[in-house]
């Protein structure tokens, strides 16, 4: 992977190398503290650029915040970071290296015994299965994975089971999927995780849909829209106008359909001119340093 910030990278494991010299006790421990910190800043700036649909400067970032990691040893962050470059690279439709990713991540997951950690990469594969069109596969693993939990209490649970509504959608099964949907949908509204409840809301949309309840769907298309820019999700908030779109056409309001086609559209295209604009500034600042 050609990174854009490879050069600050080294210089950054340069400089704590150098700076990991000292004796002085409590030293060792501060360093490893702040470089964890510092996993976690590039973490969420990687998150920041995801939902901004910059999905390369994305990976840098998350590239980064492995390196701090793998620095130090730290295998909970290092799990975290290969799961969010895996599930970028699902985004990108790069299926086979996204599954490279989360195989990696499970492979220390499954040591560590960590339940939230293996719940959330467990769901991730699962995701990869659902785009691979392996649907029975990703069903496995999330009964699986549901069976042995204690309810819906968590960030990685609540993933788990809206995984699942979109295997039961995928399967025809809609009363089953809005019932996992449901407990998911419970969840993210106590705890307003608002990128969660988009996508509760969405898929909400998409089953009612289906069953051809268009002003239902419709209601949760706007739903999912509004927490979408909430958290300023660009791709989601064009998936959401895309839906809103589909409905409206089938409702039989063209001209509604057409505006929010439009308005899907140039969410797309300014997605994809701030990326060639970004890329070509790096180009740019690259070859000023040669």
């Amino acid at each position: 992977m050609k990174l854009l910030f490879k050069p600050y990278i080294l210089f950054v494991l340069i400089f704590l190398s150098i700076t990991s010299c000292s004796s002085l006790p409590g030293r060792k421990e501060t360093r490893t503290l702040d470089r964890r910190n510092k996993a976690a800043g590039y973490q969420q700036d990687g998150i920041t650029q995801f939902n901004s649909g910059r999905f390369a400067q994305a990976l840098d970032l998350f590239e980064l915040a492995y390196e701090l990691n793998a620095s130090i040893d730290y295998e909970e962050g290092i799990v975290l970071t290969l799961n969010s470059m895996g599930k970028t690279k699902l985004s990108e439709s790069k299926n086979e290296e996204a599954f490279n990713l989360f195989s990696k991540a499970l492979l220390i997951v499954e040591r560590l015994n960590n339940e939230l950690l293996l719940m959330r990469t467990k769901g991730n594969i699962a995701d990869f299965y659902i785009k691979n069109a392996e649907i029975d596969k990703a069903y496995e693993i999330l009964q699986v994975m549901l069976v042995n939990i204690d309810g819906i209490k968590n960030e990685e649970s609540a993933y788990l089971a809206h995984t699942m509504s979109l295997v039961l959608r995928k399967k025809g099964q809609y009363d089953e999927a809005l019932s996992y949907l449901s407990s998911s949908l419970s969840y993210n509204q106590k705890n307003n995780a608002y990128r969660a409840l988009a996508e509760d809301y969405y898929m909400m949309s998409s089953i009612n849909s289906l069953q051809k309840k268009y002003p239902e769907a419709f209601e949760y298309a706007q739903k999912a829209l509004e927490y979408d820019k909430m958290i300023e999700y660009s791709p989601g908030i064009a998936a959401d106008l895309e839906a809103l779109s589909l409905i409206a056409k089938k409702m039989g309001k063209k001209d509604e359909s057409e505006l929010y086609l439009k308005r899907s559209l140039a969410v797309l295209d300014a997605i994809a001119n701030i990326n060639k604009i970004e890329n070509e500034l790096t180009e740019l600042d690259e070859n000023q340093d040669l």
